[in-house]
């Protein structure tokens, strides 16, 4: 159970850093700005497990 609460962690983390570096990178276009933010509520909801669990 532990490593599950350390992966969902370093999961979370990963997202919000690929998607962040990418959208500086390359830009946001309008298309996938849906996209953007559900992979950072996934992230957040990573994020989250990991500090309750």
């Amino acid at each position: 159970m532990k490593s599950l609460k350390k992966g969902a962690f370093w999961a979370g983390w990963a997202v919000v850093l690929l998607t962040h570096v990418y959208m500086l990178a390359f830009g946001l276009p309008e298309g996938q700005m849906v996209a953007h933010a559900v992979l950072n509520l996934v992230a957040a909801a990573l994020l989250v497990y990991a500090w309750l669990s």
